[in-house]
């Protein structure tokens, strides 16, 4: 359906380098430290220690957050150092956290040690892909060929993201994302309830896939909280590609067009 404007968090937070999402390195140790340099934006947590990786939270402008230890990645702004976040399971780059006396290598933090790999699941590909489509406005780059440029977009958005992760046997009949639904439920991706939503789900919002009357909208999950909220990039969100939330699934009006009715995972 033609999307109208809801709150949304602007695209331009994700052009801050910052990472978040691999396991909890073992520390003893912590200093408390303080988001600056952002210029008003929010600080991006990503899944890894580098501005390529997925982004799993956030931190406000003015925000506090505890540092358990620091690892070298990509260089941001000429620092290296990225510091490992235990709120959140993940890392952000160290010009972003002010920690009174130092720039860089703290004194007090260990070098994180025991961190697995960045994960490369499908999820983690579809959140790297539908973020870099954000701002885009060509929903017509989207479509599989037929119907309209006025068409709505959402669920091509979808179809298009997760055809490119290389999902196969990728739903792209139509934009109806009812239909979308029944094609999850054939193929046993429909989850029920909200529990282990993932990275790279599709999530549904209205009351049921019957008709573009209940079956409103679709985004790709791109974040998921502890208290439950999620964050998604969705396409034809006023006319755009656009990042929002956190919002729960369950209260998502919020900042959709209704709930979240169903949750879709690509495998």
């Amino acid at each position: 359906m033609k999307r109208t404007a809801f709150a949304l968090l602007g695209a331009t937070a994700l052009t801050i380098g910052l990472t978040v999402g691999l396991a909890s390195p073992a520390s003893a140790a912590s200093v408390n430290a303080h988001v600056a340099h952002t210029e008003g934006q929010p600080l991006m947590v990503r899944s890894g220690p580098g501005t390529g990786f997925g982004v799993v939270g956030q931190l406000g402008s003015d925000d506090y957050v505890d540092i358990s230890c620091q690892t070298d990645g990509d260089v941001v702004e000429g620092n290296v150092v990225w510091d490992y976040l235990p709120a959140f399971g993940g890392y952000s780059s160290d010009h972003y956290l002010y920690t009174p006396g130092h720039n860089g290598r703290h004194p007090s933090l260990p070098e994180c040690t025991d961190t697995p790999p960045p994960s490369s699941s499908l999820g983690e590909e579809i959140s790297r892909i539908a973020q870099g489509e954000l701002g885009n406005t060509d929903g017509w780059s989207y479509h599989p060929g037929q119907g309209d440029p006025s068409d709505a977009w959402c669920q091509y958005f979808v179809n298009w993201v997760w055809r490119t992760a290389g999902v196969p046997d990728m739903f792209g009949a139509n934009g109806f994302t009812g239909d979308f639904y029944w094609w999850a439920v054939n193929r046993g991706l429909v989850r029920d309830g909200y529990a282990g939503i993932s990275v790279g789900d599709a999530v549904l919002f209205g009351t049921g896939p019957s008709d573009p009357s209940t079956s409103l909208h679709v985004g790709i999950v791109v974040a998921v909280h502890g208290d439950g909220s999620i964050e998604t990039v969705d396409g034809n969100y006023a006319d755009t590609v656009a990042w929002v939330g956190p919002y729960f699934p369950g209260s998502a009006t919020t900042h959709e067009p209704g709930n979240v009715y169903a949750v879709v995972a690509p495998e």
